[in-house]
């Protein structure tokens, strides 16, 4: 099937969605809970007290551990306790950096803090797990190569 130049058939836009989905269904529910993790956290922030201990702990535990771990995922790692010790240095550097440049900026909002953090975190989060998505996604996009080739 011939389409114009520059256009994607509509079979090949299908096997392209279906690479991209797959994946993202067959995801591990622990990689949704730290997609999410960063949004949960933001909505604590808005909704709680503004010195409440569980704001404090999910913001002190969000920011310490999810943006650097879900950086990882896209790092090859051997090792579960490697994983972890970056995710936190990572995660510390990226508040640093993030801090350092918003206060630069002259922006003190907390709120803004953790809509970066999270999006970082929401974005490493999808782009691991449709990467990772096994032998299936990699014979899904050769069969689109395939069918754009005819």
């Amino acid at each position: 099937m011939n389409t114009e130049p520059g256009r994607m058939s509509p079979q090949r836009g299908r096997l392209l969605l279906n690479a991209v989905w797959s994946p993202l269904r067959r995801a591990p529910r622990w990689r949704w809970a730290l997609a999410i993790s960063g949004w949960t956290t933001l909505l604590a922030v808005l909704l709680a007290p503004s010195a409440s201990p569980p704001r404090v702990v999910l913001v002190f535990g969000f920011v310490l551990v999810c943006p650097g771990l879900a950086v990882c995922l896209l790092l090859p790692m051997r090792e579960a306790v490697e994983r972890w010790v970056y995710g936190v240095a990572l995660s510390i550097a990226l508040a640093i950096l993030l801090n350092t440049a918003l206060t630069l900026l002259a922006n003190g909002s907390v709120a803004l803090r953790l809509v970066v953090l999270a999006t970082i975190t929401t974005v490493a989060v999808l782009i691991a797990t449709v990467r990772d998505g096994g032998e299936r996604q990699r014979l899904t996009l050769a069969r689109a190569q395939e069918v754009e080739a005819r």
